[in-house]
């Protein structure tokens, strides 16, 4: 059975947006051509991906200026599981996963 991944903007100027992340993943920055668009000068244009592969659910930096945390650890990549909250510049998201 697949995954479904919903991101959820819980701090930041997108409070409330929700987002599901497809098969085929989903990139996040502030372009209004990413998939989850943060609208903040701080969040660059292309800032991170989030991807399913193997079963898991990964995030990975796109070499952004900021960087990206899970649950306040900076990395940049990491695997995410349900309930973690992803830091991309002033915006947290929380992410929701069910099999």
């Amino acid at each position: 059975m697949a995954k479904t991944v919903k991101i959820k903007a819980v701090r930041g100027a997108a409070t409330g947006m929700e987002w599901v992340v497809g098969p085929e993943g989903a990139k996040m920055g502030r372009d209004a051509s990413c998939d989850i668009v943060l609208g903040d000068p701080s969040v660059s244009r292309e800032h991170a991906v989030i991807s399913i592969s193997g079963g898991k659910v990964l995030i990975t930096d796109l070499g952004s200026r900021n960087g990206i945390t899970i649950n306040g650890k900076p990395v940049s990549q990491g695997a995410i599981v349900n309930g973690d909250y992803i830091s991309v510049g002033p915006a947290v998201l929380c992410v929701v996963i069910r099999e």
